[in-house]
Order: structure tokens, then C-alpha cells, then sequence
């Protein structure tokens, strides 16, 4: 089965909404173009387990076993999976990957996970531009009991994605503050995933470099 980066990265809206996670993503661009992303993924292990894949038993199958993550990668040109690893952190696992690709546009098919949410320029300058929330994710909709208890649980769980390039990196943020950084070849943001989840007006982040 086929998984994309923010499919596995949000599965919140994926109907695992009362599950614990953090999400740290760094991209890398070199001058030739090929680049780097490396991803950690931080798992409550209170999560239900939802069966176990490939060998992995004492591992929740969330978000991915390597062989589920390798079945990801398999016909998407230009990726190499580099590094897969998992670790226990006290109450959570950590999940590191690291993918390398041939050219920006390659990661599009992985992180794009509904169609529309990723989308890249390239010009004298390139942009890449991430929804980060699906606009029919309507948390509104939800009981507030529900909300309250995916408030508490998503406490300490942050979402983040930084991307650095040959170039200066410049970001701008529509649809809400995040916690920006940006210096010179580097830029980033995080944000806690509660408060990204809940946000009325989905936000977007451009990097331009």
C-alpha cells in the first residue's frame, strides 16, 4: 500500500485522531540539487497497536515499519531510503528516517498527501509551498469533550520542517503565527500539533530559496 509523507506524518485526519505525535522534518538541498530529508517521528506508545507488519511485532504499525516504508518508496523516482530507525524515548518511540533524492521536485509524490498540498516553482528563485492542514479537516464539527481530550493528549507533541539550500532561505507564513526561524542558508518553523490541528484557517508556508 502507497503512504504518503503527510498521510503518515498527520494521520489525524486519517481517523487516528486521539493519537500522540510529534513530527521534525529537515530538508536539505546541495548545489547540484540532489538533497537530504531527514524525518522523526514521535509516537506515544499508549497508541493502539493496529497489527503488526514485516517482522516488526514489538513496534507499533504507526506510523511505518521499514519494509512499509521501503514499499513507500518503491516507484517513486529519484528516492533512496538511507537510514530507517526506532528507538524508545520514556512514553514514546522515535522513528528516524532519512531519504535522499536526485532533484526537489522527487519529494512531491512523498510529502503530497491528498493532492494540491505540496507544490513547487522553480525560477530564478524556487518556491516550495506546503497546506499544511487538508481544508475539509474540520475539527469545529467535533464534540467538545472530544476536543478537550485532544487537547490533553497532544500536549508536549509539536509539528516542524526546516529547510536549508545553497542559497539564502526566505519563509512566509499565511493563515496564523508559527514559531518561525530563519538565518541566512536555513529556515524553519514549529508549531505545537495541537494548536496546528486546530487552527479554523488551514496555514500555508512557502520557502523561497
Amino acid at each position: 500500500m502507497k503512504l504518503s509523507f503527510f498521510t503518515l506524518v498527520l494521520p489525524v485526519f486519517a481517523g487516528i485522531l486521539c493519537s500522540c505525535l510529534g513530527v521534525k522534518t529537515e530538508i536539505a538541498v546541495k548545489a547540484d540539487g540532489t538533497g537530504t530529508i531527514n524525518t522523526e517521528y514521535r509516537i506515544s506508545r499508549d497508541l493502539m497497536n493496529i497489527g503488526a507488519q514485516d517482522g516488526n511485532e514489538r513496534w507499533p504499525a504507526v506510523p511505518l515499519g521499514q519494509a512499509d516504508f521501503e514499499r513507500t518508496l518503491d516507484g517513486l523516482e529519484g528516492l533512496t531510503l538511507i537510514s530507517f530507525s526506532i528507538r524508545e524515548d520514556g512514553p514514546d518511540l522515535i522513528y528516524r528516517t532519512a531519504v535522499g533524492f536526485s532533484k526537489l521536485e522527487d519529494i512531491l509524490p512523498l510529502m503530497d498527501y491528498g493532492g494540491g498540498a505540496v507544490s513547487l516553482v522553480q525560477g530564478e528563485k524556487q518556491s516550495l509551498l506546503l497546506n499544511l492542514i487538508p481544508e475539509d479537516a474540520k475539527l469545529e464539527d467535533l464534540e467538545p469533550e472530544f476536543l478537550a481530550l485532544m487537547e490533553e493528549t497532544f500536549q508536549g507533541y509539536s509539528f516542524a520542517i526546516s529547510l536549508s539550500a545553497p542559497s539564502p532561505v526566505e519563509i512566509r507564513v499565511k493563515g496564523g503565527s508559527l514559531r518561525v526561524e530563519q538565518g541566512g542558508r536555513k529556515a524553519g518553523f514549529s508549531v505545537p500539533m495541537y494548536e496546528l490541528i486546530s487552527r479554523k484557517e488551514p496555514p500555508t508556508v512557502e520557502f523561497v530559496f
